[in-house]
């Protein structure tokens, strides 16, 4: 091949240039300095062979783009070579991927170069190469040996067609590194499917044999739950197969695992009297038998006052001995009118039909000791009723009480209960009966109580220590019909209470309530109990009060109210009790209008200013049993008409009354009446015993064993 001078004429007499030389030249041009002394000394070098152009090697990324530039297009993301070889060497590697170049793509290689991937000494760099066509062609397409080429060929440009197809041989197609990667990623997936698919068939056929193959011992699976009480039964597919005690173990919360450890603990004996009974019972009834037993065993249950079929392993647990009604309710009915009135516990027995534990009621039944956690595993309680039960000193109300979540009714009066009433009481959102009195609960009521929605019956009566007040939020309780809360509460108390029109029992007494007694009491027109004494509230006493016709107990005393006695209140024919003893009222008569309390009980008005005489209509009240008139300014004597009263009355007390005179009555110093308490009435001191009549013996009153008077009337 001769090379073009610039003029379009070859040099004829000039040698023909070998291919490493051609290459080296083009390497020259590019400045290339050391790829082309490379060339020529027959060495691997790599090349950047253009089309002709003017391309600097300078501008392109030297050995990254030289194939694609070949090809009429740079792409830099593979690095490439070209080598430019001798037939005499690599003559018979042709059958890898190839590429043919012509002298119509690139003028500047010879005819019947290719491009060849890993033939060079970088394995990822394709090269080009001088293709050996076959025998038959070279025969055909070069002349004879001459010159003293000593019978090699030699190779001569193509001329004409020839250009794009030099030698009949397959064209290497360009290789699409992305679509293979594709295809061997759907591979891939494909085959993890089938795998996957293949797993699940096996773990489906092993569970089916495992369900229809049932072994002649039981199998257990270990389920471990944080919480006090697995909310369902562990599954029934089988991990590992454990002893009994294991399994019984496996279903208990941490803190009775950590008890057991003690020999002497309650859940040790309970724990061992589930090893000794029947192996086959299902989860539930193991959980709830331990739950009884631990229960038996921390309240002394040897010395119950009544433990028939207690820790009988042949009676179901559901026949274990319980009292026959909710929180004695049968009797204590009577003493308190209205108690529980509008509630009935779901289920009248201690299970339901599934067996399920629904109601624990041991009311005074002697239990002694603490009551363990253990309690809180039977979350199928409704109703718990453990009232006056003393021996249970010291025990408290578990954070864990919110397991029970279908709790309805929970009574604990009279046990000694300590500690604080937990937050998590808020989670009991079917509670209805929350009775603790006279206990010795501390702390501060939680706002969560306030959300219980469906209380009837709030009681917190007799705790001193305990803390809070009546919030805004108590109008949301529209089906409480028992508010008593005589413990340590500060605070108003708030309008919305007009919002309770349900309310039958509205007891505030001994707390440390102030601001006025609102108006919209008067609004509660199923109010039986309105008490609000031994407290700070001040203001006038609302005369709309006097709507609350089925009032029965209306106390105020111990309060700072002012004013007058409004007169409405005597319209309240309903009365049984009405005490407005030490106020601040201004000074007034006791109205004729007592006499309409024809069911007065006990009337009080100690210290409330009262001046005038003592109305004969007094005789009136035939039920009356106690009338306490001391530390006033009554004056005149005391009305012949009360001695109709001497079968009713056990307590008369007119003390304090400097302005009285006269003699009593000889029908009042011998009182018959006889106390008999009940909720509202109660007994103090010296009541019930005859001649308890008691007043100032001077020189203008006398009477009865006084025998100062100046008549020496005795």
């Amino acid at each position: 091949m001769s090379e073009d001078n610039g003029n379009g004429n070859g040099n004829d007499n000039e040698e023909e240039p070998t291919i490493l030389e051609i290459v080296a030249k083009r390497a020259r041009r590019w400045q290339l300095e050391e790829e082309a002394h490379s060339a020529l000394e027959g060495n691997h070098i790599s090349v950047l062979v253009g089309t002709g152009n003017n391309t600097d090697a300078a501008q392109l990324d030297k050995e990254g783009e030289a194939l694609d530039f070949i090809r009429g297009s740079i792409v830099k993301d593979v690095p490439r070579t070209c080598r430019a070889v001798d037939q005499h060497k690599k003559g018979q590697q042709m059958h890898k991927h190839q590429h043919v170049i012509t002298t119509d793509e690139y003028p500047d290689i010879i005819p019947g170069a290719y491009a060849q991937a890993g033939t060079g000494t970088d394995e990822e760099n394709p090269v080009v190469q001088q293709r050996r066509p076959p025998q038959e062609q070279l025969q055909n397409r070069m002349p004879a040996a001459e010159n003293g080429t000593d019978g090699l060929a030699v190779a001569n440009p193509v001329q004409g067609q020839d250009v794009h197809n030099p030698i009949d041989l397959p064209t290497a197609q360009d290789y699409n590194f992305e679509a293979s990667r594709q295809r061997n990623e759907k591979t891939v997936a494909f085959k993890r499917n089938i795998l996957l698919a293949v797993i699940l068939m096996i773990a489906l056929i092993a569970v089916l044999v495992a369900a229809l193959c049932k072994p002649t011992n039981p199998s257990y699976v270990i389920v471990i739950d944080d919480t006090m009480h697995p909310t369902s039964s562990p599954s029934p597919a089988p991990t590992s197969t454990l002893s009994f005690e294991d399994h019984v173990l496996s279903l208990l919360p941490d803190h009775s695992i950590g008890d057991i450890q003690n020999p002497q603990s309650s859940q040790f004996k309970a724990l061992h009297w589930i090893l000794d009974g029947d192996t086959t019972l299902p989860n539930e009834r193991i959980q709830q038998r331990f739950a009884l037993a631990t229960l038996y065993h921390s309240t002394s249950g040897e010395k119950w006052a009544e433990n028939s079929n207690w820790l009988n392993h042949s009676v179901h647990e559901c026949a274990w001995y319980n009292k026959n009604n909710f929180a004695s309710k049968d009797t204590l009915q009577y003493v308190y009118p209205g108690y529980l009135a509008n509630f009935e516990p779901p289920m009248p027995t201690s299970c339901d039909s599934n067996g399920h534990y629904t109601n624990l009621w041991l009311d005074q039944n002697n239990l002694v000791g603490q009551l363990p956690r253990e309690l809180y595993l039977l979350t199928s309680l409704q109703t718990v009723s453990l009232a006056m039960n003393p021996g249970l000193q010291g025990s408290t109300i578990s954070t864990h009480i919110g397991h029970l979540q279908d709790l309805r009714g929970l009574v604990m009066f009279e046990i000694m209960l300590g500690g604080t009433v937990p937050t998590e009481i808020g989670l009991l959102t079917q509670l209805q009966v929350f009775g603790v009195n006279n206990n010795l609960l501390e702390g501060r009521i939680p706002n969560e109580i306030w959300q219980l929605t469906k209380l009837q019956t709030l009681s917190f009566t007799d705790n001193p220590n305990l803390r809070g007040s009546i919030p805004s939020a108590i109008g949301a309780l529209s089906n409480l019909r028992w508010l008593v809360m005589l413990c340590d509460l500060t605070g108003t108390i708030p309008t919305e209470v007009g919002l309770l029109s349900s309310l039958e029992w509205f007891a505030l007494g001994d707390n440390r309530l102030t601001g006025t007694l609102p108006v919209e009491l008067s609004l509660l027109s199923n109010l039986v109990l309105l008490s609000v004494i031994n407290n700070s509230l001040e203001g006038t006493i609302p005369s709309e009060l006097g709507l609350l016709t089925s009032c029965t107990v209306l106390s105020l005393s111990a309060n700072s109210f002012t004013g007058q006695i409004p007169k409405e209140l005597f319209h309240l024919t309903s009365l049984r009790l009405l005490d407005l003893g030490e106020n601040l009222f201004s000074p007034g008569t006791l109205p004729t209008e007592v006499g309409q309390l024809q069911l007065m009980e006990k009337l009080t008005f100690d210290d409330a200013q009262r001046i005038g005489p003592i109305p004969s209509e007094l005789g009136l009240l035939t039920l009356l049993g106690r009338l306490n008139m001391r530390v006033n300014s009554f004056s005149g004597t005391i009305p012949e008409e009360l001695m109709v009263l001497q079968w009713s009355l056990h307590t008369m007390s007119v003390e304090d009354n400097p302005m009285l005179s006269g003699t009593v009555p000889k029908g009042l110093c011998n009182i018959n009446g006889t106390c008999i308490p009940d909720g509202i009435i109660s007994c103090q001191g010296n009541d019930g015993l005859h001649g308890s009549i008691r007043f100032d013996c001077t020189s203008l009153l006398c009477g009865c064993n006084c025998a100062t008077c100046n008549d020496g009337d005795s």
